[in-house]
């Protein structure tokens, strides 16, 4: 077990905004002692899991998680220690374009299939214009 304290907070500004983050501008995200409790924020409760060992979790990474984060331990002498993470969440590009494919996929298979049965079609069309042409003419002749 550990007695240190471990704290995580956010910037409240992301990195990009070029100001710099003011004492203020911090919020919590969690306060745990690993194995003995976690307090964890509201807005990040779902998303949060604190382990044993005092490491931390941070689930369902979002766009608006991006950003400047300093997890802090302090030990039970009055002995601290700090880390700074810049997160950088980037959006995947690549999903979007796969459902695009796929649906480009489907419509040139549609269109292939339309195009083959209108060329059986004219086709079976034209035998029976032709057969019906030479009927008529053995009626006739």
């Amino acid at each position: 077990m550990y007695s240190s304290l471990w704290r995580l907070r956010a910037s409240e500004r992301p990195p990009s905004s070029g100001r710099s983050c003011l004492p203020g501008a911090w919020r919590d995200i969690a306060v745990w002692q690993p194995g003995v409790y976690s307090n964890v924020s509201e807005h990040y409760e779902d998303r949060v899991q604190t382990h044993d060992n005092g490491s931390i979790t941070l689930l369902d990474v979002r766009l608006a998680d991006s950003g400047v984060y300093v997890l802090t331990v302090s030990e039970a002498t009055g002995d601290s220690k700090g880390a700074t993470v810049i997160l950088k969440v980037t959006e995947v590009l690549y999903e979007d374009l796969q459902y695009l494919a796929v649906f480009v996929t489907v419509l040139g298979g549609i269109a292939g299939f339309l195009m083959v049965s209108m060329w059986f079609l004219d086709k079976v069309y034209r035998r029976v214009k032709a057969w019906r042409q030479k009927e008529k003419t053995a009626r006739t002749g």
